[in-house]
């Protein structure tokens, strides 16, 4: 099998992974969306915040998806657009979770407890 044939299958199934991954994240933040703002429950700015996590999460995985396939095709040279793509997609996909990360730091140094299943600060 020719080498670029090898190249455009690989390229192929990396990016759709990224993209059916970009898919089952933004399924998610829609569901969870809809939980905050939908049927009664008690903690709706819980699943506010958890809807733009994954919203957060979703949206870098379309951008790796391109990124990844532009960047199999270019091999063996290193093109500069797609690892900027690449690199900015795993930037993006790191930043909901260091948002949660100073989240909880400043509820702990303001003297509160961090819960999870609320996503916020309790001061009891």
């Amino acid at each position: 099998m020719p080498r670029a044939r090898v190249q455009r299958i690989i390229s192929w199934v990396v990016s759709i992974g990224f993209i059916a991954l970009g898919l089952l994240y933004l399924n998610a933040a829609l569901f969870s969306a809809w939980m905050s703002a939908g049927p009664p429950n008690p903690h709706p700015a819980g699943w506010g915040r958890l809807a733009l996590g994954q919203l957060g999460t979703s949206l870098p995985s379309f951008i790796l998806a391109v990124g990844s396939y532009k960047l199999v095709a270019s091999l063996p040279a290193w093109r500069r657009l797609p690892l900027a793509l690449v690199l900015t997609g795993l930037f993006l996909s790191l930043a909901p979770y260091i948002g949660r990360f100073v989240l909880q730091d400043q509820c702990l140094d303001r003297g509160g407890s961090w819960r999870n299943i609320t996503l916020a600060c309790s001061t009891k």
